[in-house]
């Protein structure tokens, strides 16, 4: 069975998808900008575990209602046990606790799991990581592709001019 595949009649259609695509994800970047997580932005995490299974949704108003509008609620594991991640609120280190009262509450009782904080110097120090360690293997990848491939193979043609 000899099956071809004209790939290169293409190139010029899968030219312009490539620059179409590219061109909404900077401007993508440039009019909404990155949605940072809490481990970027700075915030707290609190996770409550329940008897029975509880509506996120609701949990997640209640919270809106009571000033903790960039919150996030997702189930952690099982769908008992819920993470709750608010955004950092003028440095204040005590939201984890009153978020928990707030749930109690307003009758969402379960065990505080644990309540971790983490400060936004945290989030710059793994930007910076983050940054460097995605150089390092672009480097790394453009001199694999220098060493491993000929010349022969480059986009130049024989006679010296671009393909």
């Amino acid at each position: 069975m000899n099956i071809r595949f004209p790939f290169m009649k293409y190139r010029k259609i899968a030219g312009i998808v490539s620059i179409i695509i590219f061109s909404i994800s900077v401007l993508s970047l440039t009019f909404r900008g990155l949605s940072l997580g809490l481990d970027f932005s700075g915030g707290t995490l609190v996770e409550v575990s329940y008897e029975t299974p509880v509506e996120l949704e609701s949990i997640r108003n209640t919270l809106i209602e009571n000033g903790y509008e960039d919150s996030q609620v997702v189930n952690f594991g099982t769908n008992l046990d819920v993470l709750i991640k608010v955004a950092d609120q003028n440095g204040n280190s005590s939201i984890g606790e009153a978020v928990y009262s707030l749930l109690n509450e307003k009758g969402f009782e379960g065990e505080l799991k644990r309540v971790e904080f983490v400060g936004p110097q945290v989030g710059a120090e793994l930007r910076d990581q983050g940054g460097l360690g995605m150089l390092v293997a672009l480097f790394m990848i453009l001199m694999y592709v220098a060493f491993r491939f000929q010349y022969k193979f480059a986009l130049r043609g024989c006679n010296g001019s671009w393909a």
